[in-house]
């Protein structure tokens, strides 16, 4: 009995320190993941009115690695986020037009129907993401505020569009599928200047003479 108590105190010596090593180890890597996650929603949440922003994309894409544990609300987190990467890639497509011909008024209408209802169940995926991702990190926000908490000024958002349609309209340009339109514009002609009339009246010689 003495032996085993002997043995079972010199295990206990020399696995105490290697499981405290362990645990240190395991508590960082815990520490570690939280503090990536955090970072990962923090940044989705300071950038979602602006999600085509290089910062915003990148995180969507880190999704997968960053909550890949076993975990159920890492495992919710992930399938919301394939429900919202499998809409971003139905986004509709422009009708095409022969030529140079511009989109009928019905179709640039419906057009623009199929944009707005794209882009209103962008918004519901992405709020459902990060409702998700919240409740994976113990954060406790409103589907509202996640959805509409959002700040942009007006300016941001303008020049965004303008930046936008720049680079579309100079693809298509480059591409072939889009002129630039060209007006000529005739300015109007001056009269040309009439050149000065001659004297027709011949000059009287002069009657005086040279003086010395």
């Amino acid at each position: 009995m003495t032996t085993l108590l002997s043995l079972l105190t010199i295990i206990a010596i020399i696995a105490g320190p290697i499981l405290a090593i362990q645990i240190q180890k395991l508590i960082e890597r815990i520490t570690q993941n939280r503090q990536a996650k955090d970072i990962l929603f923090k940044t989705l949440m300071s950038t979602r009115d602006n999600r085509i922003s290089l910062e915003h994309v990148r995180a969507l894409n880190m999704i997968d690695i960053i909550f890949s544990g076993r975990s159920k609300k890492d495992k919710a987190v992930v399938e919301a986020w394939s429900e919202y990467r499998d809409h971003l890639h139905t986004y509709p497509q422009k009708p095409s037009t022969e030529g140079d011909n511009k989109l009928s008024e019905a179709q640039a209408t419906a057009y623009q129907a199929k944009c707005e209802s794209w882009q209103s169940k962008s918004t519901e995926f992405l709020t459902e993401l990060l409702d998700k991702m919240a409740a994976s990190l113990n954060y406790h926000f409103d589907k509202v505020l996640l959805k509409r908490g959002a700040y942009t000024p007006t300016g941001h958002g303008e020049t965004e569009f303008e930046q936008l349609l720049i680079r579309r309209s100079l693809v298509e340009v480059f591409l072939g599928l889009k002129s630039i339109p060209i007006h000529i514009v005739k300015t109007p002609q001056t009269k040309e200047e009439e050149p000065p009339k001659e004297d027709n009246k011949q000059k009287e010689p002069s009657n005086k003479l040279p003086t010395a």
